[in-house]
């Protein structure tokens, strides 16, 4: 079994990635356009105040903003169809949880099973996993 995680996953979401996908997926589902103009506007209006000085957030998607969790939750669902069809081995089992994945698999000869930790994947998303026999 492996479980993956995405380290700080609301702050390193690409934001015009996100809204690219969410636009793909309104045409998909007959869905109204607008939705994505509205979003881009939650997306790229956020700020914050430290120290009595607001800075506007240029990275990623606000945490505490509402449309955050739909956003991170559509982006996770597109980069799993993504690496799930692209993957040299398909995992016999996967599940997607709140807090991040398992998958079971028939692991290659080639894949270390003492290995602790994937770092990067083809999408550039850094995850841990902790892999067990």
């Amino acid at each position: 079994m492996v479980s993956f995680d995405v380290q700080s996953l609301f702050t390193c979401l690409p934001v015009e990635d996100c809204i690219s996908i969410v636009t793909r997926k309104l045409a998909e589902n007959n869905m109204p356009a607008e939705y994505a103009v509205l979003l881009r506007h939650c997306l790229t209006s956020g700020y914050l105040l430290w120290k009595e000085q607001f800075y506007k957030q240029v990275d990623g998607v606000a945490m505490g903003s509402p449309v955050s969790p739909i956003v991170a939750d559509i982006f996770m669902e597109d980069f799993e169809e993504k690496a799930l069809l692209t993957a040299p081995v398909t995992p016999s089992f996967y599940k997607r949880e709140h807090e991040g994945s398992v998958t079971a698999n028939t692991w290659p000869p080639s894949f270390s099973t003492s290995s602790r930790f994937c770092t990067t994947t083809s999408f550039g998303f850094r995850a841990y996993g902790t892999v067990t026999e």
